[in-house]
């Protein structure tokens, strides 16, 4: 299975913040399916800084069987 893990950005207003830690959620996650024989990419919007048209193209340019987006409440907003 070609599985696709997205982690949004955490200050969605902010764009000029550029820390950014590993996603351990969905490293646990990706790691779990790795083990299970599965293909894993994850897109990390935040530390990637990607335009929304970026993203879209991204998800686009490939099949994914699978895309699972981590996500907190304030996070809501730019992943509907």
């Amino acid at each position: 299975m070609n599985v696709l893990l997205i982690n949004p950005p955490n200050r969605y207003h902010d764009k000029n913040r550029r820390e950014a830690f590993f996603p351990i959620g969905l490293g646990y996650i990706a790691g779990s399916l790795l083990e299970d024989g599965h293909k894993v990419t994850i897109l990390d919007i935040h530390a990637l800084n990607l335009s929304d048209q970026d993203v879209i193209q991204f998800i686009a340019d490939s099949k994914w069987d699978v895309v699972g987006i981590s996500a907190m409440s304030t996070q809501f907003n730019y992943v509907k």
